[in-house]
C-alpha cells in the first residue's frame, strides 16, 4: 500500500510504502470495541456520593413521644422519607477502574490503525516548521490539505509550538506517537501523521 506524503501547501511530494499486512486487522473491530468501552470506563471519576441518615446533620432527638399523639411512630426527622433526611441506597465513590491484557491492547490498537487507513482518514504530511505559535499559519496549512473536522496530528516527540499553534483550532489536538491511542484513532475524522512518526508506528507500535 502507497500512501501520498503531502507537502506544505497540499501537494504530493513523494510516496510512502506502507505493508499491506497493516490492511487485515479491521476484522477485530470486536477488539477495538472493548478497549473503547474500557478506556470510557477509566474516564468515570466515581466521586458522586449522597448522605445517608446517619451523616446529615440533625434528627438527633425524637421528635415526638412513641405513643399517645395518634401520629405515625417515628424515631428521627432525618429517616429517608422526611424532607432534609438522608438518601436511601444513593450513590457512594467507587472507582470504575476496568483492565485489558497488553496483548488486547496492542490488538486494538492495529485494529484502529487499520479501519483508519481502510477508511482513507490517515494522510502522511510535512509539518511546517513553526519558531513561534502561530494560529494563522496552522489555519492555512489544514486549509491546503482540504481537511475539515476533528483533526489529530501525530508527530514524533512532543512539539510544544504546533501544540499551541492549533490550541485555538476547534476539533484539532496534536498527540506524539509515543503516547497515541486508540481511541484517539478512532475519536478523530482526520489522521495526520508526520513520515518520521510513521516510521516510529511501524516499527515500535505496529510490530510488537
Amino acid at each position: 500500500m502507497k500512501l501520498e506524503i503531502l507537502g506544505q501547501k497540499g501537494k504530493n511530494k513523494t510516496q510512502y510504502d506502507l505493508d499491506d499486512k497493516w490492511l487485515g486487522f479491521g476484522k477485530y473491530d470486536q477488539v477495538l470495541l472493548q478497549y473503547i468501552k474500557v478506556f470510557r470506563s477509566n474516564q468515570r471519576q466515581g466521586t458522586q456520593a449522597t448522605k445517608t441518615r446517619g451523616e446529615v446533620s440533625g434528627g438527633g432527638r425524637k421528635p415526638w413521644k412513641q405513643k399517645g399523639t395518634g401520629r405515625a411512630r417515628v424515631g428521627s426527622s432525618r429517616n429517608p422519607i422526611w424532607t432534609g433526611g438522608g438518601v436511601s441506597h444513593g450513590p457512594k465513590p467507587r472507582s470504575w477502574r476496568l483492565d485489558l491484557p497488553k496483548r488486547t491492547k496492542r490488538l486494538a490498537f492495529k485494529a484502529a490503525f487499520s479501519l483508519a487507513l481502510q477508511e482513507g482518514r490517515v494522510k502522511v504530511v510535512e509539518i511546517p516548521k513553526i519558531k513561534k505559535p502561530k494560529t494563522k499559519e496552522m489555519v492555512s496549512f489544514l486549509s491546503n490539505l482540504g481537511v475539515s473536522g476533528k483533526t489529530l496530528i501525530i508527530t514524533d516527540g512532543l512539539n510544544e509550538g504546533l501544540k499551541k499553534s492549533v490550541s485555538n483550532i476547534p476539533g484539532v489536538g496534536v498527540c506524539p506517537v509515543e503516547i497515541v491511542c486508540p481511541y484517539d484513532i478512532v475519536g478523530y475524522k482526520n489522521v495526520l501523521i508526520t513520515k518520521e512518526a510513521m516510521e516510529i508506528l511501524v516499527s515500535k507500535r505496529l510490530s510488537i
